[in-house]
This record gives C-alpha cells, structure tokens and sequence, in this order.
C-alpha cells in the first residue's frame, strides 16, 4: 500500500500510502498530481481493481476518488437477507449503472447482469438468497468508471 513518489521540481522522494494494497498498479503525473488507477492483488486467485488515487503534492495526502465512496452496497454483511441493494447515490445523479458482476473468491462470476438505472431511482436490488455463506467481489460497471466492492454473505 506505499508508493514511492518522485519531485522533479525538488529532487525529493516522498511516501505515501494507497487507499487499497495492489500491485501491478498503473500511474501518471499531471501537474501537481499523481495518479494511481487499477492493479491486481492476489495469487492464484487475482482480485482485480478500478480504485484511482490521488496524489497531490499540493496538499501531501493520497485521496481515493469520491467515485468509489459514491455507489454503495447494503446490508453488508447479509445476514439472512436476501436482498442485495446496489445505490449509485444522490452524488453521481444521472449516472446510470450499466452492468453489476460478482465473483466469489476463486474469481469465477457467480453473477452477471446488465442494467440500465433510472435516473430518478438509482437503486438495483438483487437476489443473493442462493449464494453460499462467503465473501465476494462486487463489479459496479458505469460507462465513465469501475467500482470494486467487498460483499460478506452469512447465512
């Protein structure tokens, strides 16, 4: 989760600490910031991720994109609930949710659906009464951006 940070203006390397521990990561600098999007952790199951940190020299601090705080996912953990709700939020209004996957731990796709949220209702809901007690990744598909979220289903 730290990343090295290079200052060509000062000749300083500086710390900082992702928002997530990955590797395999992709970065690029505009500016005063640095940007840190995607990468993978894991072996042999590979978890991959959509999260973007930021870092702006400006203001010494990695910030994760409001993006991924945005779509929320509830009741997490589902406790005999067999609902799971998926909510893009007041934050990103007239951002439609195009596709939701979830991937068990061994990252085969357990589910897979295309959506198309109404703007005035930005909420999916989806039956997980038949998926075994366990952890998930949950894949949130817009067309601007990927959300990854951690699903824990106890039964």
């Amino acid at each position: 989760s730290v990343v090295d940070i290079y200052d060509n203006s000062t000749g300083l390397w500086t710390t900082a600490n992702l928002s997530q521990a990955r590797g395999n990561l992709s970065a690029t600098a505009v500016g005063t910031k640095v940007f840190f999007a995607g990468g993978s952790l894991g072996f042999p199951t590979v978890i991959y991720y959509s999260v973007v940190d930021i870092y702006d020299n400006t203001s010494t601090g990695i910030n994760e994109s409001n993006k991924n705080e945005s779509i929320t996912i509830y009741p997490n953990p589902t406790t005999g609930n067999n609902q799971l709700t998926i909510d893009n939020g007041h934050d990103l209004f007239g951002m439609q949710i195009e596709n939701v996957a979830i991937y068990d731990l061994t990252g085969r796709e357990v589910y897979s659906e295309n959506h198309q949220t109404p703007t005035a209702n930005p909420e999916i809901i989806i039956d997980v009464s038949k998926f075994p007690a366990g952890v998930y990744s949950v894949q949130i598909q817009t067309a601007d951006f990927m959300v990854t979220k951690k699903l824990v289903i106890e039964k």
